[in-house]
């Protein structure tokens, strides 16, 4: 009795000197942006931002390989990735850890005058968790890894996000001068046309299909204004900027050299270095451990201790104490299915993914030149139009062209800049999508 007394006492002091202490974290109540460029973190925590020392100033306007750094670093949305990366590594740690061993203790007070109180103290450890141990920590390894991929491949996405943005919004700035410019031919066309029309020198038509080409151009620049304003909006948010905070763009979108020869040879092994595809591949090694661990819990589990007990005569036992599991009617064998299952969910699963990534990357390749051909084809005929609307404008200084002939030679020449502005992005895109299936170190 004694000896359960002074255990007793001591078990508090024990128990309390290994515990971790506990302090609150209150949940946000205020926003966690930046109002400013240059307040926003410039450190690099990812191998997916392109060129860690690329050296940049915010107040000098950003490129689109400074743009993603930023993005890489400041994104809200990667912050809250990382700190799953956090849970991951804290389960990681928690699969090495062995249970603790059981003490037991126990006393039935005698009702009887003169007859001793009987306890028992029994100590006994969970031989099965130790056995499985080893499989715990091959599951949460990999689910570490299947996290850190999956980090990775949201960064490149993130990456691939700050050039489409870049892209468009200097693809919008080129455009909308062109579209301005072309406003004001058309309406100085238009108004001259009224004039003419009173004086019945154009018909009614030719005013009316002016009008509705100076619609148009209106309906253009509206559309171009709100997708410019969208588009700063999602660049803030993608930065984790105020929306009053404004970012200023520079240079131009200079994509890496693909060799198109190089990447269809070595195409398989670059897609399964993509981490969407090592992440698949990590979460099949899950489901792999997990089923070989499901199968190895159908066998019986074993602890095994110790105890020793007194009686109500005062006579002392001591002996071991085993307790074993008998498979009869379980036999763990809805956990092995379910695990087999997922096993082959994820197997099926990285297959289409697999046979996706190659088509994927198949087409990006094929369009490429096809885009680049284009581009040169249509850019070899603009000095052609640039010179025809220089004689137009200098035929109507001399007097031989009406305001109407030059408003259309000027149009002409302008939508077609805009279409090569356009082209060009298209083809920025394409480079984009092909990087990011590709990888930086394609």
């Amino acid at each position: 009795m004694r000896i359960l007394l002074r255990l007793s006492g001591y078990l508090p002091v024990i128990v309390l000197s290994a515990c971790a202490s506990y302090a609150p974290k209150p949940l946000p109540q205020q926003l966690d942006v930046a109002t400013t460029v240059s307040a926003l973190h410039t450190d690099n925590p990812s191998r997916a931002a392109p060129r860690p020392t690329h050296l940049f100033d915010p107040a000098q306007g950003l490129d689109s390989e400074s743009l993603a750094m930023l993005a890489v670093a400041n994104n809200p949305e990667l912050r809250v990735a990382r700190a799953s990366l956090g849970v991951a590594r804290a389960q990681v740690f928690s699969a090495g850890l062995l249970a603790d061993p059981q003490l037991a203790l126990s006393q039935a007070d005698a009702m009887t005058v003169g007859v001793l109180n009987a306890w028992t103290m029994g100590l006994g450890f969970d031989v099965g968790d130790w056995l499985m141990r080893s499989s715990r920590e091959h599951i949460a390894g990999a689910q570490l890894s299947q996290v850190q991929q999956q980090l990775l491949w949201q960064e490149w996405q993130v990456v691939a996000q700050a050039r489409v943005l870049y892209v468009q919004l200097r693809t919008q700035a080129a455009i909308l001068p062109l579209l301005q410019r072309e406003q004001k031919f058309l309406t100085d066309n238009y108004q001259a046309d009224q004039v003419a029309l009173v004086a019945q020198n154009v018909t009614a038509d030719a005013v009316n299909a002016n009008w509705l080409a100076l619609q148009t151009v209106n309906l253009q620049l509206n559309a171009l204004r709100r997708d410019l304003r969208q588009n700063r909006a999602d660049l803030n948010g993608l930065l984790g900027l105020s929306d009053t905070a404004q970012v200023t763009l520079a240079g131009e979108f200079m994509p890496q050299p693909v060799d198109a020869s190089h990447v269809r040879a070595q195409l398989l092994t670059l897609v399964k270095r993509r981490p969407d595809m090592v992440a698949l591949a990590a979460a099949y090694q899950v489901r792999e451990a997990s089923y070989h661990a499901a199968v190895l819990a159908q066998f019986p589990v074993l602890s095994v201790g110790v105890t020793r007990a007194t009686d109500n005569f005062g006579d002392n036992s001591i002996g071991p104490d085993i307790n074993l599991s008998l498979p009869i009617f379980n036999r763990n064998r809805g956990n092995i299915a379910i695990a087999k299952a997922s096993r082959e969910q994820i197997y099926q699963t990285y297959q289409a993914r697999l046979d996706s990534a190659y088509r994927e990357v198949v087409v990006a390749l094929d369009n490429l030149p096809l885009i680049q051909q284009q581009l040169a084809q249509m850019r070899a005929g603009l000095p052609a139009l640039r010179a025809e609307a220089e004689q137009a404008k200098a035929a109507w200084q001399a007097g031989n062209f009406t305001a109407a002939e030059l408003a259309q030679a000027q149009i002409i020449y302008l939508a077609k800049q805009i279409e090569i502005v356009k082209l060009q992005a298209m083809l920025a895109g394409q480079q984009i999508a092909l990087l990011t299936l590709l990888g930086p170190d394609a």
